[in-house]
C-alpha cells in the first residue's frame, strides 16, 4: 500500500512512512479522532444538481443489491489547502460510519471517491478487504475515465462512470467472496468538511487502507 501523504510505497503493518514521517495521528491532530457519518453522496460543494442526485441515488440502490456488504460513498468538498484528496480519503476511511436503513457495513469494505472541484483532484479510499481484491490499477484507471468529465464540471457523469466501472470490477472478482459485516456506528469531530457527528469515541486505525489518488489536469 502507499501512504496517502507522499504516495510512498507502505509496508501493511508499518505505524509511520519512512519517507515523510506520515502516520493516522498527523491527520487525527487536525481533523479530530472520532466517528463521522458519511452518506451516499455528501456534497457541501454544491457540485451535484437535484436530478444528478436522484439519478445517482437510483443508480447506488442498484449497486448495493448487487453488493450488499460494499458501501460506496461519494464526497465532494473544497479541502483546506494542508489536506489532499488522498489524506481526506484516508481519514473518512478511517473515521467514517457507513450506514443504511438495512445495514450497517464494515470499513473495509468501504470505498470512498473524494473530489476537491477547486484544486481539481479526486482520490479513491479503498478499505483492506476491497484493497486486497480490487487492486490500485483499477482505481486509478476509473479515475483516468472519469478525468474528462470532472474537468468539464460534469460530475454527475463523472460519479456515474465511476459507479458502472467499480459494479463491473467487483462483478469480475465475484461478491461470492465478500462477507456479510455488521458494526455499530461511533462519534466525530468539529471540522468544516460538513458532515454529521456521531457519539461513540473512534479507534484509529494506521495506515492501513490504501487511497489511490490522480490529478486531474
Amino acid at each position: 500500500m502507499k501512504c496517502p501523504r507522499c504516495h510512498s510505497q507502505v509496508q501493511p503493518n508499518a505505524e509511520h512512512c519512512e519517507f515523510c514521517g506520515f502516520n493516522s495521528s498527523v491527520l487525527c491532530s487536525k481533523l479530530g479522532d472520532h466517528w463521522v457519518r458519511l452518506d451516499r453522496l455528501t456534497d457541501p460543494a454544491n457540485c451535484l444538481r437535484l436530478g444528478e442526485r436522484r439519478i445517482l441515488e437510483s443508480s447506488l440502490d442498484e449497486f448495493e443489491r448487487r453488493f450488499p456488504q460494499v458501501f460506496f460513498a461519494v464526497y465532494f468538498g473544497v479541502l483546506p489547502q494542508s489536506f489532499s484528496s488522498s489524506e481526506v480519503a484516508f481519514w473518512l476511511l478511517n473515521h467514517a460510519a457507513f450506514g443504511t436503513q438495512e445495514i450497517t457495513k464494515r470499513n473495509e469494505y468501504g470505498v470512498v471517491l473524494v473530489v476537491d472541484p477547486s484544486a481539481s483532484t479526486a482520490s479513491f479510499g479503498l478499505g483492506y478487504a476491497i484493497e486486497m481484491m480490487a487492486s490500485e490499477i483499477e482505481a486509478e484507471r476509473i479515475l483516468r475515465l472519469m478525468s474528462p468529465h470532472l474537468l468539464k464540471g460534469d460530475y454527475g457523469r463523472a460519479v456515474q462512470t465511476a459507479i458502472n466501472q467499480l459494479d463491473k470490477a467487483l462483478r469480475k472478482i465475484g461478491k461470492s467472496s465478500l462477507r456479510d459485516p455488521r458494526v455499530s456506528s461511533t462519534h466525530a469531530l468539529a471540522t468544516d468538511l460538513g458532515l454529521t457527528p456521531l457519539r461513540t469515541p473512534a479507534r484509529t486505525a494506521l495506515v492501513d487502507q490504501e487511497p489511490s489518488n490522480y490529478r486531474l489536469d
